[in-house]
């Protein structure tokens, strides 16, 4: 017996080097969630540990003086700025409520009206109505546009003043309101009621206007079902055009108010014409149009008569792309205007004449501008922003530059390597600069024409959010499955995080192609993901080719015809060369998740890539694109135009592939989720992968949530919880139940 017993022991002894080695290599992988940190770390909480303190100026006397408010916990400060004295005095305001979420105040003799829900201010003159939130004034204050019924309608300022319904043949889905979407609920409108315009703008002189007028009554009703409705279950009807459907009709329509004339303007050149961007001129004698065919690959600048409607074609935008355009910027003096174009293959800025006769280039070079803030007449500057100029900087940071509009004296304004938002007073003697990045915290400064500091306004105080534990997330530069593209992006880490551990990775994904939505600012990275992380994760949200506007037009036209495959190689990528960079990376151990388009690329990458992705969260994301709205695709993957006997030419949507026939790729653990009434991505999209699924006989996790849309509301709480432990316990490994973590969330 005495020597079974030491013969055990000696074969113990024989295995505990294999032993130790397994454990040692075990303790190196995160196996066990952190539910402690992750349920101090909520993206509310973090929010709740700095205020936003950025400075939207109200400008006053031109722009020497300017007045701004700043909200903390659920009390706002006022402070009023004066440039020239250099001087910020925090000012006593009386604030009085006039309904749900809307205020009044008067600062410097001046009263105005405050929606703190949407952070919009208007000015209020004593001796007229206030300006209701459905109406667009005219530039003298003294007449108000708005749709009543479907029509159009105009009130003169003033008690008693004249009420003209313009039109009376409106409808639902023949209307010059604003749709309540871009798939068109139509609930019925009572009579009487009135709603802001879908797009209406006033000439200069105040006596015309342009507005444009939307047909969809030819699109199919679709509709959800809300289970949760008040009284019963109900069904929420809308109108959706789907790919191959007839397409949505734009009317331009001016009216002269003296003249009491109503005319369309007969401008449509293809069936049907898309109509973007009006400008007025500064005589209020004609203005400027775009339009443009359903593909978007090109488009025309039309100047019309005001008196007339008549249409010329005065510059054509042909670069075998999406054609980008912008509202043109008209010179000082009448003399011509300012175009944006990406001709080039960035977007700049080309000074012409009257006629549409490009000059000169007023920007150029390897970048590209992104907003015209205005033009200094006296001293013939352009105000801009743009990004990509800055060499060694995140490609996507806005800065704000200043140019001469003969194409010289181009300055860089601000100088700080950061996001910045800025906003420029109407003498173009200030701005205000607002800026941050993800690792460094806000402020605000107040600066010169030449972007000299004036004076600080503000700085982010984080002692709270630093004391409390938070740690910077990583700005990180990888290249493209190409090997030679740049590709940006944000990496979190959990706040205790230990060089010396294997942490699983998870890829967060929205692939554009309208942006990419990676965090630049310091309070946009104080999000789920950061969240997400504090269990034991790392968390990367990088870019993709295809994915912005703001590149090359080289690098946003990657997606084109190929809407679902584009951004998946380049999110592999991204995970294989963090992973060869750091050690701390588990490169066994990838998932993958995404809302909206988002989700679509997600399960496409986890179909592509079986093995590689280990687990996918998709919510909502339109897997069928058969069934998406149209204008998804037609922007997107693309259309084709096929001609009639006639003339006409009739436009199909190329609908993108869709993820259903890749169902039979699945490998690893799946988890679908949607919400039951969201109109945007349709539920059927995620019903139709599973049943892809079943039918390959898959196993996979689907979750639909009660009553939600496509923000889920006040179930996003719960939803995201379910989320971030299905990662938990199918790529960190960590399959405890006992952990309550509804006790754990405070948000």
């Amino acid at each position: 017996m005495k020597k079974l017993t030491w013969l055990v022991a000696l074969i113990l002894l024989a295995w505990l080097p294999a032993l130790n080695a397994q454990a040692d290599t075990g303790a190196d992988r995160v196996t066990r969630a952190n539910y402690e940190l992750a349920g101090r770390f909520t993206a509310n909480n973090l929010r709740s540990m700095v205020n936003d303190i950025t400075v939207r100026p109200v400008w006053l006397d031109g722009g020497s003086r300017f007045w701004y408010a700043l909200r903390e916990d659920t009390a706002y400060r006022f402070f009023l700025v004066d440039a020239g004295e250099k001087t910020r005095t925090e000012i006593a305001v009386d604030l009085d409520l006039v309904g749900p979420n809307l205020v009044e105040f008067t600062i410097a003799d001046r009263t105005y009206r405050f929606d703190t829900a949407t952070q919009q201010i208007t000015r209020i003159y004593p001796d007229r109505p206030p300006v209701e939130a459905w109406e667009t004034p005219s530039p003298d204050g003294n007449k108000f546009a708005f749709a009543r019924h479907h029509n159009l309608a105009i009130r003169a300022a003033g008690t008693g003043g004249v009420e003209r319904q313009v039109t009376w043949d409106g409808e639902p889905f023949y209307s010059f309101a604003e749709a309540r979407s871009f798939f068109y609920a139509g609930e019925e409108i009572e009579a009487g009621d009135s709603l802001r315009m879908a797009e209406v703008l006033w000439a200069p002189d105040s006596k015309k206007l342009v507005a444009i007028r939307t047909d969809v009554r030819g699109f199919r009703d679709n509709s959800v079902i809300n289970s949760l409705g008040a009284a019963g279950p109900e069904a929420i009807s809308f109108r959706q055009r789907f790919p191959g459907d007839e397409l949505e009709k734009t009317e331009i329509w001016m009216y002269d108010w003296a003249r009491d004339s109503l005319f369309q303007i007969a401008a449509d050149k293809w069936s049907p014409t898309i109509y973007q961007h009006v400008v007025w001129s500064a005589d209020s004698e004609k203005f400027y149009m775009v339009r443009k065919p359903p593909d978007q690959l090109r488009a025309e600048l039309l100047e019309i008569d005001a008196s007339t409607g008549e249409a010329r074609v005065i510059l054509l935008e042909d670069i075998g792309a999406l054609a980008l355009t912008r509202p043109v910027v008209p010179l000082p003096g009448g003399d011509g205007f300012l175009w944006w174009s990406r001709r080039d293959g960035y977007g700049h800025y080309y000074a012409c004449d009257s006629s549409g006769e490009i000059r000169r280039p007023v920007t150029s070079g390897d970048f590209s501008v992104t907003v015209a803030l205005g033009i200094d007449s006296e001293n013939r500057l352009l105000f801009f922003t743009a990004v990509g100029r800055e060499r060694r900087r995140n490609p996507y940071y806005e800065h704000l530059y200043s140019v001469g509009l003969d194409g010289g004296r181009l300055r860089l304004l601000t100088y700080d390597d950061a996001q910045h938002e800025v906003y420029v007073s109407p003498s173009h003697e200030h701005f205000v600069d607002n800026y941050s990045r993800v690792d460094e915290g806000p402020r605000a400064a107040l600066r010169d024409a030449d972007g000299d500091l004036v004076m600080e306004l503000e700085a982010a105080d984080l002692s709270y959010l630093e004391g409390a534990g938070w740690q910077k997330p990583d700005i990180v530069k990888v290249k493209a499955a190409d090997s030679e593209t740049d590709i940006w992006g944000v990496m979190y880490k959990p706040y205790d995080f230990d060089p010396g551990k294997k942490y699983p990775i998870i890829s967060f994904v929205y692939p554009g192609p309208q942006d990419e939505l990676v965090p630049l600012t310091f309070l946009g990275a104080l999000n789920n993901n950061t969240h997400l992380a504090q269990y034991g994760f790392v968390v990367v949200h990088a870019g993709n080719r295809g994915g912005s506007y703001k590149r090359s037009v080289e690098y946003s036209e990657y997606y084109r015809g190929n809407l679902r495959d584009y951004p998946v190689a380049d999110n592999r990528a991204v995970v294989e060369e963090l992973a060869s960079r750091y050690e701390w990376i588990d490169i066994e151990r990838v998932g993958i998740w995404g809302g909206s388009s988002g989700a679509y690329a997600a399960l496409t990458g986890m179909l592509t890539y079986p093995g590689f992705y280990k687990v996918c969260v998709a919510r909502a994301g339109p897997h069928d694109p058969t069934i998406y709205h149209a204008w998804w695709s037609d922007q997107f993957q693309g259309m084709s135009g096929i001609a009639g006997e006639d003339g006409t030419v009739r436009w199909l949507t190329d609908a993108a592939a869709g993820n259903l026939d890749l169902a039979g790729n699945l490998e690893g653990r799946l988890l679908l989720v949607h919400g039951e009434a969201d109109q945007n991505v349709h539920p059927a999209h995620s019903a139709r992968m599973a049943r892809a699924l079943m039918a390959s006989n898959k196993r996979f996790d689907y979750f639909v949530v009660p009553g939600s849309g496509h923000a889920w509301g006040q179930n996003w709480t719960y939803v995201q919880r379910m989320i971030w432990t299905y990662f938990v316990r199918h790529l960190m490994g960590d399959t405890r139940w006992d952990v309550d973590i509804f006790e754990i969330y405070e948000d």
